[in-house]
C-alpha cells in the first residue's frame, strides 16, 4: 500500500512532462519510485523497494555519475526526496549501485581507448612496412641509376678522347636522363623518411634527411 503525492507535493516537484532524454528518463523512474512514500518505508523485498532498484539500476552507464552528483548532494526535486525519504544505509546502497556503473562506464572507455591505440599502432606498422617495401624497391633502383650515370659517363668521356662526337652526345644524353632519374628517386625517399646510402636502405628523421 502506498501514499502518493498530494497537491503540494505537486507544486513542489516538476511533472514527468519535464523530463526528456535517456538521463532525464532515468530521474524520472527514480522520481516515481520516490514519490511512493510506502507504508513502513522502502523495506527489502517489498514492491516499493523492487522499484527503486530497479529504478536505479535501470540508469544507463553514461547518466549515472551525474545521477550520483545530484542524489548524493540532495539538491533538486529528485536529490531533495532521495534525502528525505531513503535511510543513510539505503542511500548509501543506491549510491553503490550508481558508483559502480560509473566504475564500469570508465574501464570501458579505457578499454576503447587502449583498442583504438591498438588499431593506430596496428596501422602504422602497416604503412611503416608499405613505405620499406617502396623504399627497398626505390634503394635499388637508386643503385642501378648510378651505375648506369658513371657508366655514361665513362663512355662519354671515352668516345670524346676518341673524338666521337656522336657518341659523346649519346652518352651525356644517357647521363642527363639518368641523373634525372636519380633525382626523382631520391626525391621520393626523402618523402618516405628514408635515405639510400652506398646501397644500403637507411631510416632518415625527417629534419636530418638529406640528398646523397
Amino acid at each position: 500500500m502506498y501514499f502518493f503525492e498530494d497537491s503540494l507535493d505537486q507544486e513542489r516537484f516538476p511533472s514527468f512532462a519535464a523530463f526528456s532524454g535517456p538521463s532525464d528518463e532515468a530521474m524520472m523512474r527514480i522520481q516515481a519510485a520516490l514519490k511512493l512514500r510506502p507504508i513502513g518505508g522502502y523495506v527489502k523485498g517489498s514492491a516499493a523497494r523492487r522499484a527503486l532498484e530497479e529504478a536505479v539500476t535501470s540508469v544507463p552507464l553514461t547518466s549515472a555519475s551525474e545521477i550520483k552528483l545530484e542524489l548524493t548532494r540532495g539538491k533538486g526535486p529528485t536529490g531533495q526526496l532521495f534525502r528525505n525519504r531513503l535511510s543513510p544505509a539505503l542511500q548509501a546502497e543506491m549510491v553503490g549501485i550508481l558508483e559502480r556503473k560509473v566504475i564500469a562506464l570508465g574501464q570501458q572507455q579505457e578499454a576503447e581507448r587502449r583498442r583504438r591505440e591498438a588499431e593506430k599502432a596496428s596501422q602504422n606498422e602497416a604503412r611503416l612496412k608499405e613505405r620499406q617495401a617502396e623504399a627497398k624497391g626505390l634503394c635499388e633502383r637508386l643503385t642501378q641509376l648510378h651505375k648506369e650515370s658513371d657508366e655514361a659517363v665513362t663512355l662519354g668521356t671515352e668516345a670524346s678522347r676518341k673524338r666521337d662526337w656522336k657518341g659523346e652526345r649519346e652518352y651525356s644524353a644517357k647521363m642527363r636522363v639518368a641523373e634525372r632519374k636519380i633525382a626523382e628517386v631520391i626525391r621520393r625517399l626523402t618523402e618516405l623518411d628514408f635515405a639510400c646510402i652506398d646501397g644500403r636502405l637507411q631510416s632518415v628523421p625527417r629534419p636530418a634527411l638529406k640528398s646523397y
